[in-house]
């Protein structure tokens, strides 16, 4: 069945340019009964409890919400049918610190609902905050304001006044939150969450057919930088010895290979001296893992060296000593290879530190085919990787300039999203 929500990753603009913005909301009415029991990504997601009596339904239902000088529409609400209970409730899981934001409404005009997010900690001790819905129209307090807007003019609403509801919010750890609504139905319109310290933004960087550049004394690729959340390398090569070109190789183990079709070509070994500098600083915004994908360049298989932070693995191809190994793939099957056994080449990992970190190659040209960046905190992966395509034994892919991941025939994205 379709998954009816949007995940939106946003610049917020009234924050630092570092902080990003995650938002569950939902653009198609759902029944009772017909409702996904999760919605989000990045490990941002909302639960329901999993009940046949549980009353959850997606609405049409217009709202305002910001206030007196600023506002946002939503056209559709998660309605969660009576007060939270046993049978009747909400998880939501907060992969990293940040603030947490609420856009909801009471359930009934005339009353109030509270609404609220609480973690209980490993005493038992519960912590949140409660915020009161409150659209009572002849309260003078009630939380809403109305603001005059030149579209919702007409003969029924000459001054083209709307009601703008509060955004509620609150400082979030890391950890799975409870939200409870103890008084009855709330209609929740959007669930936002800022990232705060300890966060690397997921996604991935894919050198394509576009990237290919021949090694050139026009140094193509020397001083260029590629980047993406928490990842980005720049290439110093002052002999202009870098290149992008086709290149099939499989990595992985004997379970689960991804095929790439092009790699990263260092051109010679790693230098340091002024006019013959060669090497790549790879800088993460966090603590944490690289996964690299690389070969030795040597046509012979000779075995090269690749360190990062000290650490030095050899990429060794040599018929007596190879790291690769070899397993059978149904569509690589021919005369020549009547077996359709493919060499799939290690996963090599690292780790790195919050900053610059130095990619070197003492013994000789490399090629690179992937690196992936994995921070400490549970927040996601960014990559820079060449492109993957699809291949009947092969676990991930790119499709329209994305990665995309095959597993059980069901497809996700590279930060574990479900795709419809």
């Amino acid at each position: 069945m379709k998954k009816f929500f949007t995940l939106i990753a946003v610049a917020a603009m009234a924050l630092s340019a570092s902080a990003q913005t995650f938002r569950i909301t939902w653009d198609e009415a759902v029944s009772f009964g017909y409702l996904e029991s999760t919605y989000g990504s990045n490990g941002f997601v909302l639960t329901r409890t999993d009940d046949d009596d549980v009353r959850h339904t997606i609405q049409s239902k217009n709202a305002y919400f910001g206030d007196a000088t600023t506002q946002e529409k939503f056209a559709f609400c998660f309605q969660t049918g009576g007060p939270s209970g046993a049978r009747n409730g909400l998880s939501l899981a907060i992969p990293f610190d940040g603030t947490l934001k609420i856009y909801a409404r009471s359930g009934s005009p005339g009353e109030i609902r509270n609404i609220s997010p609480y973690f209980v900690d490993e005493y038992n001790q519960v912590f949140g905050k409660n915020f009161a819905l409150n659209e009572i129209e002849d309260d003078v307090n009630h939380g809403y304001i109305e603001v005059e807007m030149e579209g919702n003019k007409s003969v029924m609403n000459p001054t083209g006044a709307t009601k703008v509801y509060p955004v509620f919010s609150m400082p979030v750890n890391a950890d799975t939150y409870y939200i409870s609504y103890p008084d009855g139905r709330v209609d929740i319109y959007c669930i936002e969450l800022i990232a705060g310290e300890g966060w690397s933004e997921p996604g991935s960087i894919l050198f394509t057919e576009a990237d290919v550049v021949a090694q050139s004394s026009y140094k193509p690729l020397n001083n260029k930088s590629f980047s993406n959340g928490g990842l980005s390398i720049k290439i110093t090569d002052a002999p202009g010895s870098f290149a992008v070109d086709g290149s099939t190789a499989y990595f992985g183990d004997a379970t689960t290979q991804t095929k790439y079709s092009y790699r990263l070509k260092t051109g010679g070994k790693s230098q340091t001296s002024t006019d013959k500098e060669r090497f790549i600083t790879m800088t993460v915004g966090l603590a944490g893992k690289v996964q690299v994908c690389a070969r030795t360049a040597a046509s012979d298989g000779t075995s090269r060296a690749i360190n990062i932070n000290g650490k030095s693995v050899l990429l060794d191809e040599t018929e007596e000593n190879h790291s690769y190994i070899e397993v059978e793939m149904e569509g690589n099957k021919s005369a020549k290879n009547p077996t359709g056994a493919t060499k799939v080449y290690p996963i090599y990992e690292f780790d790195v530190v919050a900053g610059p970190n130095t990619i070197s190659f003492p013994d000789g040209a490399i090629n690179i085919y992937n690196i992936t960046y994995i921070p400490d905190t549970p927040t996601g992966i960014s990559s820079v990787t060449t492109t993957a395509t699809a291949a009947p034994a092969v676990k991930k892919y790119v499709e329209n300039g994305k990665v995309v991941i095959v597993k059980d025939g069901k497809k996700f994205n590279i930060a574990g999203a479900q795709l419809k």
